[in-house]
C-alpha cells in the first residue's frame, strides 16, 4: 500500500450558502483507494466568517470536468496513483451527491480544521467505478460571498 497526497486552493462560491465542488476522487475496477486525512485551511486576511468542507459519495457519478491532476507520492518509489483526481472548475453535471456527508468539518477563517482516520477501519474508502462506490467528492461553503480556502488530503491505494 502506498499514500499520496493531495493539496489544492479553492475558492468557494461567489453565492454565499452555496456549494462549491472542489475535488473529485474517483477509482477504477479492482482498485481500492481509502482517504486517511483531511485538513483544510484559508489562505486569507483572518475574518469571523464560517466555513464547512464535506467529504461526500455520490449517487450518480459526477461528470468528468476539471482538471486532473496527479497526486504526489509520500515515497519517492512509489507507483504514479491510479485513482482518477480532478479539481479546478467542477460541475455537478448529471451527478448527485449523497445526501449525507461522510466527513463535515466547519471551521471559522482564523483556524483550521482537520479530520484523521487512526486506525483502518475509520478510513472513508472506494472501489470500483462506479456509484456510490467508487467516488468522492469534497464539497465546500462559505457563510460569506466567497473564501479562499486550502485543501490537503492523504489517500492511499
Amino acid at each position: 500500500m502506498y499514500y499520496y497526497a493531495y493539496t489544492d486552493q479553492v475558492t468557494t462560491n461567489g453565492t454565499a450558502n452555496t456549494d462549491t465542488l472542489a475535488t473529485i476522487f474517483r477509482t477504477i475496477a479492482g482498485l481500492r483507494m481509502q482517504v486517511r486525512k483531511l485538513q483544510f485551511g484559508v489562505f486569507a486576511a483572518p475574518t469571523d466568517n464560517n466555513v464547512r468542507m464535506q467529504l461526500r459519495r455520490t449517487t450518480t457519478l459526477v461528470q468528468t470536468t476539471g482538471s486532473q491532476y496527479t497526486a504526489g507520492p509520500t515515497q519517492v518509489d512509489a507507483p504514479a496513483h491510479a485513482t482518477l483526481v480532478r479539481n479546478g472548475a467542477i460541475t455537478l453535471g448529471t451527478g448527485a451527491l449523497a445526501t449525507n456527508a461522510m466527513v463535515q468539518l466547519a471551521y471559522n477563517m482564523r483556524g483550521t480544521a482537520m479530520w484523521a482516520a487512526f486506525i483502518e477501519d475509520e478510513t472513508i474508502s472506494i472501489t470500483g467505478a462506479t456509484a456510490p462506490n467508487g467516488e468522492l467528492v469534497i464539497d465546500t461553503q462559505a457563510s460569506v460571498a466567497s473564501v479562499p480556502t486550502t485543501i490537503t488530503a492523504l489517500f492511499s491505494e
